[in-house]
């Protein structure tokens, strides 16, 4: 004759683990929409210089790589990833801007006109 033991402490442990792990899954998964959102790219931590970049209630996408930043810009920012945004000074919508990333820099245009 063999008997069952059932340890009731055990159904309830695997329950809370498979919710914490559907919790993790979602949160996950909203932070990687936020991100894509925010700057194109399907991660969960976004790149210094991604594909879209917001800066001044504005909507910036990504150009060439330049040798150095342009003549007149200042430091106006950051992107969400830690890249370092230059601007022009001044009252006027930027049409470019540069985004330096501590070893490339890259000019990103409008998007959408003035």
């Amino acid at each position: 004759m063999t008997t069952v033991v059932r340890l009731r402490g055990s159904s309830r442990a695997r329950r809370i683990a498979i919710w914490l792990a559907v919790a993790f899954v979602v949160v996950l998964a909203g932070r990687v929409i936020y991100v894509h959102d925010k700057t194109w790219e399907y991660r969960v931590f976004p790149s210094a210089t991604p594909p879209k970049v917001g800066y001044d209630d504005r909507n910036y996408s990504r150009g060439s790589e330049l040798p150095r930043i342009e003549a007149g810009l200042v430091r106006s920012g950051e992107t969400m990833g830690g890249g370092v945004i230059y601007a022009p000074t001044g009252s006027r919508t930027a049409t470019v801007i540069d985004v330096v990333d501590g070893q490339h820099v890259v000019e990103y245009s409008l998007m959408g006109g003035p």
